[in-house]
């Protein structure tokens, strides 16, 4: 007897030693993902800053006829070019309004390998504009070309839970529109959670320019203040030729990206999910 006691106290207290050497790996991993989400922070901060500081003008701006930026010429597959600024190669600012913002997500796209991509320019008066006339300017394909990036909280997710459980962003076209009930059974499946835990709405403006960096009109997926995951909806995959235009960090510029490059270009983690409507209404801005 005094030995079956022996070993159960001793059974108790490696199962003990065991729970808190889990309890202190699993605090270790805490700890690391923090960090890891703080450097990553910190290296876009970098880039941005290094971006602003990039001097403005030079021989070879003044040789371009390009309205905004200048660099090697787009693959022609990849839609209409003659408008169309290439960010494979360097980059130079002509000092025009948004510049910096361009060659920081330029130097981003290079650094990602996420080209050929281009950066055009808009008009101030464009978000008034039917998506017919956008299509235009931009020279795309189709209206179905034209999307934007939004920015949705999981409202029913702890306020203290890491920021990349709490907010997503999505991909869609203009001419589509979201299904939350997909997005939430998309988001129930992949990470787990049951109705009650998950409840996603738009961001507020306010919210969005936070976690972004970018301002209304302007949100792009790539160099955001916070990398958090994307969901691109499953419709672009269908676009042909594969290519989006997506806000360009700025609002008065868009971003011209292939299909296959976004999982490279964007900052969290991407995913290709159904959840959207396919529409053709020519309604909302982003």
């Amino acid at each position: 007897a005094d030995a079956r006691v022996e070993a159960l106290h001793a059974a108790a207290e490696k199962s003990a030693a065991d729970a808190a050497a889990l309890e202190e790996r699993v605090r270790v991993l805490e700890l690391a993902a923090r960090v890891a989400e703080q450097e990553q922070r910190l290296r876009a901060l970098e880039v941005r800053a290094a971006a602003l500081e990039q001097p403005r003008g030079g021989a070879r701006a003044q040789a371009s006829s390009a309205p905004a930026h200048s660099a090697a010429a787009e693959e022609k597959d990849a839609g209409p070019t003659d408008t169309h600024e290439s960010v494979e190669e360097e980059v130079v600012c002509t000092g025009c309004d948004g510049c910096e913002v361009v060659a920081w997500v330029s130097e981003i796209l290079v650094s990602r390998r996420a080209g050929p991509a281009a950066l055009v320019r808009v008009p101030p008066d464009y978000y008034e504009w039917t998506l017919e006339q956008r299509r235009e300017r931009l020279q795309a394909h189709t209206i179905h070309h034209l999307c934007k990036t939004i920015v949705m909280e999981n409202v029913k997710a702890p306020k203290d839970a890491p920021i990349v459980e709490r907010f997503i962003m999505v991909i869609l076209q203009y001419s589509s529109k979201l299904d939350t009930e997909r997005l939430h059974r998309f988001i129930r499946s992949t990470r787990g959670l049951s109705r009650k835990q998950v409840n996603f709405r738009l961001c507020s403006a306010e919210t969005s320019k936070e976690l972004t960096g970018y301002g209304h009109n302007a949100v792009t997926p790539i160099g955001c203040t916070q990398a958090l995951p994307v969901i691109v909806s499953a419709h672009v995959t269908k676009l042909e030729p594969a290519y989006l235009f997506l806000g360009g960090g700025h609002v008065d510029v868009k971003l011209k990206l292939r299909i296959d490059a976004i999982a490279k270009a964007v900052d969290g983690s991407c995913t290709f999910a159904d959840v959207c409507f396919p529409t053709d209404t020519e309604e909302g801005s982003g």
